[in-house]
């Protein structure tokens, strides 16, 4: 006959080795894991030390090629505007980042922009309904392009507005749309609806010697706009990029009367844009 103590010892023996299995267990299992842990920690730190050494390394680089531009684009810019005459028009706002970057960029070119106009439709100018707006986009259009008696008048009327010199035509217009806020209440909307009417307007009355411009902060971008009235754009005029950008498409512009081509194409570094530069010849 077995002895009891023999099967409490047995007993005693398997629990003890059930108990040290679970602790190996526990212990092992948790190395593993720490180590895993560890492991996966460092391999992030890793990564996201690579992505910031790689954006630093890109911003660098890009620095660099502007500055590059900045040095190359008077050299490559002189004389191509000699003789034109430019005109501004600012839909909305006019931010000086862009009248300053759009000024610099047209004597850079040898050209001189001549006149500005800030309309703030329905405001400035003020009418009636949405035929009535579009009638008068068509007006004012033309008179920013032609000059004369009429332009002066609203000069001498609306000096905040309107500004320079309004006698005779210009050869190229820039546009500068500031995005319009989303509207809150009817108001709001009918005041957008007879602004787009101004606009659609105010391009029917321009010729085909027209370039939309941005900077590359604007937001939204007004790109897309200006690709439906089927106008050549730049989007980063505050750049040396940009702005030698502006010159060759504005060179297009001016020529249109005589080679019948109007420019096209988005120019700039947003995703938008088909090049960064236009085709230098």
């Amino acid at each position: 006959m077995v002895d009891f103590r023999y099967h409490a010892l047995s007993l005693v023996a398997v629990f003890l080795a059930l108990g040290i299995g679970i602790v190996l267990g526990v212990t092992v299992g948790d190395s593993l894991v720490s180590d895993a842990d560890r492991n996966l920690r460092e391999s992030l730190r890793e990564d996201v030390t690579e992505a910031r050494d790689e954006a630093r390394d890109e911003q660098a680089l890009g620095s660099r090629r502007e500055e590059v531009i900045e040095d190359a684009a008077p050299a490559v810019a002189a004389g191509r505007l000699r003789g034109a005459r430019v005109a501004l028009v600012a839909l909305g706002e006019l931010p000086g980042t862009v009248g300053d970057s759009v000024e610099e960029a047209i004597e850079m070119g040898d050209g001189d922009l001549v006149r500005t106009a800030v309309l703030a439709p329905p405001e400035f100018p003020r009418g009636g309904g949405m035929r009535r707006q579009e009638r008068l986009g068509r007006r004012f259009g033309r008179l920013m392009e032609t000059g004369g008696a009429a332009a002066r008048r609203l000069r001498a009327a609306e000096p905040r507005r309107v500004s320079g010199n309004l006698a005779g035509p210009v050869q190229a217009v820039v546009v500068y749309r500031h995005p319009p806020a989303e509207p809150d209440d009817d108001e709001a909307a009918r005041e957008l609806e007879l602004r787009e009417a101004f606009e659609e307007g105010l391009f029917a009355g321009l010729r085909d010697n027209v370039v939309g411009v941005e900077t590359i902060e604007t937001d939204p971008s007004q790109v897309g706009w200006y690709e439906d009235q089927v106008i050549a754009s730049v989007d980063n005029t505050d750049l040396a990029a940009g702005r030698l950008a502006l010159v060759l498409v504005l060179q297009e512009a001016a020529l249109s009367s005589v080679t019948g081509e109007r420019p096209e194409g988005s120019f700039g570094y947003k995703d938008s844009a088909d090049e960064a530069l236009p085709d230098l010849r």
